[in-house]
């Protein structure tokens, strides 16, 4: 009974965020299944994607984004992916990327004009977002092992913001974000190792999709130009 009863807080604050994917997950594939039926074929795929993203990010924003620091303590023991969900996302992210760098270079060798100028676009909007989507997801993993032990009077912390109140959301996706784009942090230190490795994590995953962004960015903008310019 013990062990049952200590399991409970645990599974109801991983539950959130699997409900989440999966109401995403249903309205993305809906989205798809509906171009699909249109005949949009690849953009079927990317349509599904654009939903499923924004449907997460609105999901997980809009109740985060002007919460205090007392309340992101509270929800962020809830709101937090758990490792197994983080590495789907992730995996998500990076297959859907790669698929649609793949798909522009294969369906530009048969459209041209406007067309082939349109899928590209679509294809940096679908990594734009990929792109956002992770960043968030280490938004919340960062705020859920600071606070870890809320609910008991005492923060596992190991982030320092050089400030006296504590953090909220959008502290965390200061740290998270400047991550992403620049891999590092001047004005946050880090000083627990389990956050340590997630930022680690995250530095290496960013590096890597930054290249696969970067090189599909020269490419697309290349087959922009050549198609508007025929």
């Amino acid at each position: 009974m013990t062990t049952s009863a200590s399991r409970t807080p645990a599974t109801s604050q991983r539950s959130s965020a699997w409900v989440r994917l999966a109401v995403c997950l249903a309205l993305g594939v809906g989205a798809g299944a509906i171009g699909a039926v249109l005949g949009l074929d690849l953009g079927a795929v990317a349509l599904g994607w654009a939903v499923f993203v924004v449907s997460m990010l609105a999901w997980i924003w809009l109740p985060i984004a002007k919460m205090s620091a007392a309340t992101t303590a509270a929800v962020s023991q809830r709101e937090d992916p758990s490792r197994r969900l983080a590495s789907i996302i992730t995996v998500l992210v990076a297959a859907v990327s790669v698929a649609a760098v793949l798909a522009f270079l294969v369906s530009s060798a048969t459209t041209t004009g406007a067309m082939n100028a349109l899928a590209a676009l679509v294809t940096l909007g679908t990594i734009g977002l990929s792109w956002l989507l992770l960043q968030t997801e280490f938004t919340l993993r960062y705020a859920h092992l600071y606070y870890q032990d809320a609910a008991s009077g005492g923060y596992q912390r190991g982030l320092d913001f050089n400030q006296d109140e504590d953090p909220d959301y959008l502290d965390f996706a200061y740290y998270a974000f400047t991550i992403g784009m620049t891999y590092q942090t001047a004005d946050v230190n880090v000083t627990r190792s389990p956050i340590r490795r997630v930022a680690l994590r995250q530095a290496l995953l960013s590096f890597a999709f930054g290249t696969v962004v970067l090189a599909a960015t020269i490419n697309l903008v290349a087959g922009i130009g050549q198609s508007l310019s025929g």
